[in-house]
């Protein structure tokens, strides 16, 4: 992976673990979902095709593959889904660390142990702020989940503004 600014490899998540991350966060149409570090932007897709949510992809190193599957997934569709999808979905070029998220209700994650360190101080703002967290493979290291959910060899963590600190 990418080292130095990154705070994750790019890693694509299979189908069930999507599915099981937007379950966990209990998503509604009002939602508006942040996925840091996007990669080829397959949640922020389904976030908005399952739940009817906005959804943002936050991506840095490897934008061009979100914005790529993105097209692909607006142009291999019927009118109605792709208008949807461009409707419902942006990608943008930024940095997880500073990128603007105050329109944010659930952030989603997949980051190392260290990247999630490096964000920790953010985490908490979100959480003060009652947005709801979901992190892939690793928890944060200061809170306590609310929930957890193992999909295969990946575990999935909720995080919400109640989460106890450690």
């Amino acid at each position: 992976w990418i080292e130095g600014d990154s705070l994750a490899p790019y890693q694509g998540s299979k189908p069930e673990t999507i599915k099981a991350v937007l379950a966990i966060a209990d998503l509604t149409p009002l939602d508006v979902v942040y996925d840091l570090g996007c990669g080829d932007a397959r949640i922020p897709i389904a976030a908005a095709e399952f739940y009817n949510c906005k959804a943002v992809g936050i991506e840095k190193f490897v934008f061009d593959k979100a914005e790529k599957r993105l097209k692909q997934e607006i142009e291999g569709s019927d009118p109605a889904r792709a208008r949807s999808l461009q409707s419902l979905v942006s990608i943008r070029e930024e940095d997880a660390l500073t990128c603007d998220m105050r329109d944010c209700t659930v952030c989603i994650m997949f980051l190392l142990p260290d990247g999630l360190k490096q964000i920790s101080e953010r985490l908490d703002s979100l959480l003060d702020q009652g947005v709801r967290l979901v992190t892939i493979f690793w928890g944060i290291k200061t809170r306590k989940p609310i929930k957890t959910n193992n999909v295969g060899h990946t575990t999935i963590y909720y995080y919400t503004k109640e989460s106890e600190k450690c």
